[in-house]
């Protein structure tokens, strides 16, 4: 999902997609940004191209090795090739602040129901991820996150598509996802499924709230055919769809928001709560050579 040239991108795996073009995205009314059919964002699995960070390293390249050419050094940084690989490891660390500031803002937001902000501060760390962040394990742990809250954000939005070549509703791609966050945050079948339920039942429920009747037979079939915890939810979700009973206690007392923050919360507890360094520079005492214009 991050870019960089010459590095690994820090999420891989099925479910991130890497061409922007993979991944197309047609307006919702009424919601801003870019929301729409298919998402073309980092947090919809997408990773950057390198092209941009190409450019910006040819351009210094250029201008370092004119200076050169030319006989000019400035003191104390080095020749062209020193100074230029210093200015990428810079650029790269300040990449990750900017990053883990902004995704703690949009936990932030999630957290107050600010949907709104969460979606335009998730195009923010997307139009981010075009630059070099280097490689760094808790940057790949919160971008998957993010894709997957993203996932969920966008849940009852069923003409919304994560995934390029399989058709499937927002919550059956988060299903996915956090399949991926069990294995790469080394979680057990235990501290799971609790939150794997939860998703697969909203995912079927939010499905025969917008009377895609057979797409929630499907989904149905596919995710809570095997489990023998959830036979009862599954027959009455299966009689729900039969006789097509919105009605239904089931579905009448479902809350989407409520769902919402459990998932977050899930998900808040296996990340670092330490405050990102942005904020902590931000709130500690203004350095002098900032306080004047």
């Amino acid at each position: 999902m991050a870019a960089g040239t010459g590095t690994a991108s820090p999420v891989s795996g099925p479910g991130v997609v890497r061409d922007p073009e993979a991944s197309q995205s047609k307006k919702r009314p009424g919601r801003e940004g870019g929301e729409g059919a298919r998402r073309s964002d980092a947090m919809a699995g997408g990773g950057g191209s390198s092209d941009g960070s190409g450019r910006a390293a040819g351009r210094r390249a250029s201008r370092s090795g004119g200076r050169a050419r030319r006989g000019r050094q400035e003191p104390g940084l080095g020749g062209a090739t020193e100074r230029g690989a210093g200015e990428a490891r810079l650029e790269e660390a300040v990449n990750r602040w900017v990053l883990k500031f902004y995704f703690h803002e949009a936990l932030r937001a999630f957290r107050g129901s600010r949907y709104g902000d969460f979606r335009q501060i998730r195009d923010i760390m997307q139009a981010l991820l075009v630059r070099p962040l280097g490689k760094e394990h808790t940057v790949s742990r919160l971008l998957r996150v993010m894709q997957c809250l993203s996932r969920i954000e966008e849940g009852e939005n069923l003409d919304c598509s994560f995934d390029m070549e399989a058709e499937l509703t927002p919550l059956e791609s988060a299903i996915n996802v956090l399949e991926m966050i069990k294995t790469e945050f080394t979680l057990t079948e235990a501290v799971v499924e609790s939150s794997r339920k939860l998703v697969k039942e909203a995912a079927v429920i939010i499905c025969i709230k917008n009377k895609e009747f057979e797409k929630a037979s499907k989904i149905l079939k596919k995710h809570m055919s095997k489990d023998p915890t959830t036979q009862k939810l599954r027959n009455d979700l299966l009689n729900i769809i039969r006789e097509k009973n919105l009605a239904h206690p089931v579905i009448q007392n479902f809350s989407y928001e409520t769902f919402q923050q459990k998932m977050l919360r899930f998900l808040e507890s296996h990340l670092d709560d330490a405050e990102p360094y942005l904020l902590t520079v931000g709130l500690g005492p203004l350095p002098i050579t900032m306080m004047w214009p």
